[in-house]
């Protein structure tokens, strides 16, 4: 089945400041804010990926720690992200996912799991925002994340 390369998607940005991208498949730049959404054409999207463009690529080309995230499975698919066989799924950090690693009972896996899944500046100060936003109420792990993001705690 192919894919309809004109139809638009939502795109959901994963950072807590606003994303500016330059198109490649028509003039101009478009904006993405913070932790909100946009609908974008599946062809820009695809070109973005084949270029490389660690925004939508990640770090590995196949939307490992992509700062945004693609909103379609037929898409995810399409571009190597998500696999029906292997039941693999693209990795990317949310605050769903943040929320689950800060409410961990112990700090070792707390700390193993900031240590593993939070890797770019990006995922840091969102890790910061969802621990001050669910008000976590734990020195030590206060004290780590601090820490670790070089960011500090502040409500």
């Amino acid at each position: 089945m192919s894919l309809d390369e004109t139809k638009k998607v939502k795109v959901r940005n994963l950072c807590t400041w606003d994303l500016y991208v330059a198109r490649i498949e028509s003039n101009g730049d478009f904006r993405i804010a913070a932790k909100k959404s946009v609908s974008i054409p599946v062809a820009e999207i695809i070109a973005q990926v084949n270029e490389g463009n660690r925004i939508f690529a990640g770090d590995d080309e196949k939307g490992t720690n992509a700062r945004v995230y693609i909103e379609d499975e037929e898409v995810r698919a399409h571009l190597g992200f998500d696999s029906e066989d292997t039941k693999e799924k693209q990795e990317v950090l949310t605050e769903d996912e943040i929320v689950r690693i800060i409410n961990l009972k112990t700090f070792s896996s707390f700390k193993e799991n900031v240590e593993k899944k939070v890797l770019h500046q990006f995922q840091k100060a969102l890790l910061m925002e969802v621990a001050i936003k669910n008000k976590l109420n734990d020195l030590a792990k206060v004290q780590f994340i601090e820490e670790y993001t070089e960011l500090k705690f502040e409500k």
